[in-house]
């Protein structure tokens, strides 16, 4: 007998967003009835990243696992994505159906720009082939062409996905005239708070992000976290727990000093441990003054800079340290590769923010303050195997609840609601 993916029936008041937050998220289940099937739902997902791209930025993971996890839940999916000219364009992307704009590599502004013209079109053309239901976005850049195409095509379901705050963001680039950087601040916060409110609802990452969101509009708002491969969850679980290759990992972009502190209690720590390893995974701005700090300190022999990697090439790199590190700056954050530290069974020491303590505690990582609460945290785990293994078994039976398939539950409870409107 053929068992569908099915929501729970479930009395839904006025307010979608009392209804979302006051029931368990996870409440769809494998049921052998059907209240509809998910098949009916059609989403339309756009975004101005390259599939082809061999190291993609968070979004482009997010949007892409988001995708591929719809459709295994039932879900039609279709993408609209940019590609480098002259590439070979991707028709199907993991069974997904892909239209893709060949858009300059040279300027952002002008990559931009191509597709936001070319986006109209498209969606036009992808509706003839497969007509959608909804439309999810991931760039504010997207939603005008997006918002035109709903006024002159019927009226879609508009979910945007929001990672981060442009606006805020642009108070962290360091070049540039601080007269420009203000006005572009402005400008870029006053599409937000416009075009937020034409959408039907957003989804976000974290109740901080959440909180933000709140100060630009009023439409009703779902935190939808980022989440890991099952397969990850189940490549940690066959692995030998007893061969590293390093003691501690850093796996992200190497920017916004994110390294500051870990390379600071280096030499401390390596003078206890005179045979550690560290390794050093992403690329970035601050890359070559990163890497000259580790000369000065003499710390050569003790530092791998790995460079960027593909997705897949990551996971193998965290499963072969002990220890992994993380240090988001910009409080509101939860970088996505603490996901699969989780899923590795690392023990983890984070910078604590509000952010991160939303789902890393003391039973499952090591959070810091300052230098010193840092360089506790590694002497205590690099002499300390069995806290480890605990802290690590911990962690990874939290990412078992923060698949991307949970996720992708999650956002089909939210289209179901408002396609029954």
């Amino acid at each position: 007998m053929t068992t569908h993916l099915r929501a729970e029936k479930i009395r839904r008041p006025t307010d979608p967003q009392s209804w979302f937050f006051k029931h368990d998220p996870y409440q769809i289940s494998m049921k052998g009835s059907v209240v509809r099937k998910l098949s009916t739902i059609t989403v339309c997902m756009v975004s101005h990243g390259d599939l082809m791209f061999q190291v993609p930025a968070a979004d482009l993971i997010r949007f892409s696992n988001l995708g591929i996890s719809l459709k295994k839940s039932g879900a039609e999916v279709v993408f609209i994505t940019i590609r480098r000219p002259g590439e070979t364009p991707i028709l199907d992307y993991r069974g997904i159906k892909n239209y893709s704009v060949p858009c300059p590599n040279r300027s952002a502004i002008l990559r931009l720009l191509v597709f936001s013209i070319a986006l109209f079109p498209l969606l036009a053309r992808a509706e003839r082939d497969m007509p959608f239901d909804i439309i999810m976005v991931n760039s504010i850049f997207s939603l005008p062409a997006v918002l035109l195409y709903n006024l002159f095509h019927g009226k879609k379901i508009l979910h945007y996905d929001l990672l981060g705050f442009l606006s805020r963001e642009i108070i962290r680039w360091k070049k540039g005239n601080t007269l420009v950087l203000a006005f572009l601040k402005g400008l870029i916060g006053f599409f937000e708070r416009t075009f937020f409110q034409r959408v039907d609802f957003l989804t976000t990452i974290n109740r901080q992000h959440e909180k933000v969101l709140k100060t630009l509009t009023s439409r009703p708002i779902y935190i939808v976290r980022d989440g890991v491969s099952e397969e990850m969850v189940k490549r940690s679980s066959e692995e030998n727990e007893n061969e590293h290759s390093y003691d501690i990992i850093f796996v992200g972009r190497i920017a916004h000093n994110r390294l500051e502190d870990l390379i600071s209690v280096l030499p401390e720590l390596t003078s206890t441990f005179s045979d550690m390893k560290i390794a050093i995974v992403g690329s970035g701005p601050q890359e070559k003054s990163y890497k000259r700090k580790v000369e000065q300190f003499g710390l050569e022999n003790h530092v791998d800079f790995i460079g960027a990697l593909k997705q897949e090439e990551v996971f193998g790199y965290i499963q072969k340290s002990a220890i992994a590190y993380s240090d988001e700056r910009w409080g509101i954050g939860f970088p996505m590769k603490i996901f699969e530290y989780m899923a590795a069974r690392r023990a983890i020491v984070a910078r604590r923010t509000k952010a991160i303590e939303e789902l890393l505690g003391d039973n499952n990582s090591i959070l810091y303050s300052s230098r010193s609460e840092l360089k506790e945290a590694f002497m205590k785990l690099m002499k300390d195997a069995t806290l480890r293994k605990a802290l690590g078994e911990n962690a990874r039976q939290a990412a078992i609840g923060n698949s991307w398939r949970n996720r992708a539950e999650e956002l089909i409870r939210i289209y179901e609601h408002y396609s029954d409107q």
